[in-house]
């Protein structure tokens, strides 16, 4: 992704308002700070964002508000690294981002934030990972109704946004029943550990994974589906806890990517039965996993991408006034293996 003006401000240890003012000549510096500046404008191949140069003039601040679902897990952390990366690209547009966590998969907390962004921090546009609750449903439907721009970034509910951004839950679970397929000749036992089935993807992806499993896979029994917490220590006894009946498993796929602790129970549980492993994403435990041959396989869903887009999105509309060419906006999803890694990071991962 471009050089931003917040990259070049951190190198020289301005503020990014003296970096404008720099590049763009006007204002009062100090003339050895513009000269630093726009040495490292030049180092870097920094392009001016024309699109924020001709608004300019004519530019007022918007406020975006991101809203989680959860306070914080690694899936998150590489979605917000793309909605801070655009936030920061179109900053000196007047664009400026508040990020809100949410306690756990707690909708009652999550509709207090939506509330929040509107009344308390006047807000001019929403990204939102919603939790599928009647609640949350129908806040989204009213601020939609009046024209107030939502973006759902990584799941749906049944209410009226403005666009999706995320991954066809379907096509990701018919990828994984495909690569489930491949490792265990369609025979054998599979588990499964999936994140709070609250989260409508999560639940499309675990159906169409099934579905497609039973049609094309009737000799592979799916022993249990476990859903897991997102705190890191209760996952790892929850699935401590599902390996201690020692069921005979050939498979495991962990589609849970809020938390590390469940994955490390399962790798370390894979010494000693010798099961395949299929993961989702590029967490630093996956990558570990990939590298020393303990995964097989990860479904990479881009998170940056995600974040990226719906920043961009939201961000056009409020400045243009132009509307998402898209309702649904897929992201689509790579098969990473040990060999496939260096190519992945040098593509999405260096933001």
């Amino acid at each position: 992704m471009a050089v931003t003006i917040k990259d070049i401000a951190k190198i020289v240890g301005v503020s990014p308002g003296t970096v404008d003012r720099a590049i763009h000549n006007r204002g009062r510096i100090k003339p050895e700070i513009a000269e630093r500046i726009l040495k490292a404008a030049d180092d870097l191949h920094y392009k001016p964002n024309k699109f924020a140069k001709s608004l300019s003039n004519k530019r007022k601040q918007f406020k975006i508000v991101f809203i989680q679902h959860v306070i914080n897990n690694p899936f998150i952390e590489m979605l917000r690294v793309g909605i801070q990366k655009a936030a920061d690209e179109f900053f000196p547009a007047g664009i400026s981002l508040i990020i809100k966590p949410c306690e756990n998969f707690n909708a009652k907390a999550q509709l207090e934030l939506l509330h929040e962004a509107v009344e308390v921090d006047n807000a001019d546009g929403i990204i939102l990972i919603p939790i599928n609750n009647p609640d949350i449903v129908a806040y989204v439907n009213r601020l939609s109704n009046r024209g107030f721009p939502v973006i759902l970034l990584t799941s749906f509910i049944k209410a009226e946004y403005s666009a999706f951004v995320g991954c066809n839950y379907q096509y990701s679970g018919h990828i994984a029943s495909g690569l489930i397929s491949i490792i265990t000749g369609g025979r054998g036992n599979l588990l499964v550990f999936e994140p709070n089935q609250i989260i409508k993807g999560s639940q499309i992806r675990l159906s169409s994974m099934t579905e497609l499993l039973h049609t094309q896979c009737p000799s592979l029994k799916i022993i249990d589906v476990i859903e897991l917490p997102s705190d890191d220590i209760e996952a790892y006894l929850r699935c401590k806890e599902v390996f201690a009946k020692k069921m005979p498993v050939s498979c495991v796929i962990y589609a849970s990517g809020a938390n590390s602790g469940g994955l490390k129970a399962v790798l370390e549980e894979q010494e000693k039965f010798k099961f395949k492993v299929i993961t989702y994403d590029l967490s630093d435990i996956v990558k570990k996993g990939l590298l020393e041959n303990r995964i097989a396989f990860s479904i990479f869903q881009n998170p940056q991408a995600q974040g990226y887009l719906s920043m961009q999105l939201i961000s056009d509309y409020l400045l243009l006034g132009k509307k998402p060419p898209c309702k649904l906006n897929y992201i689509n999803a790579s098969i990473l293996i040990k060999e496939s890694l260096e190519d992945i990071e040098n593509q999405f991962l260096r933001c």
